[in-house]
This record gives C-alpha cells, structure tokens and sequence, in this order.
C-alpha cells in the first residue's frame, strides 16, 4: 500500500478508516445510482431473454399462448435460476 501513488503523501494513520464513518458517509446516494443503473441494465436483459425463450418455445413447439410454461419454465430460465 505504501508504493501505491493515490496514497503518497498520507501518513500511515490516514489509510484506516471506521467501518461506522464508512457507512454513513455521502456514499449511501451512490447505492440508488448503482441500483438505478442496475435496473436500467437488468430489466431490458430479463426481459429480451424471456421473450426469446417464448419465441424459441412458440417456434418449436407452436404453441404460442401464454401458457403455464411461460411462467413456469421460461420465467425462472430468464431469471439465471
């Protein structure tokens, strides 16, 4: 840590910090952009991966209704479960 150069300059005294100062630090904004960015990644992937696996059932199997398999099969498949 000592050869890092962000930390040059900094007495050894300055690299510690509280778990309590860290957690109620200005950061905690930065949890609801990290989810928001989540969110914004996450729920366009789930669902064109859920819509595909419908589309490739409804192709194979030509069944195209919204059936049990879509909620049970292809829901937990789109969820990475």
């Amino acid at each position: 840590m000592e050869r890092n150069p962000l930390r040059r300059g900094r007495s050894p005294a300055d690299h510690h910090q509280p778990p309590q100062s860290a957690l109620h630090s200005a950061s905690v904004g930065d949890l609801f952009v990290q989810g928001a960015i989540a969110m914004l990644i996450g729920l366009p992937l789930f669902f064109s991966v859920w819509f595909s696996l419908w589309f490739l059932g409804g192709l194979l199997a030509d069944d195209w209704q919204w059936g049990r398999i879509v909620y049970t099969l292809y829901y937990p498949l789109a969820c990475g479960w």
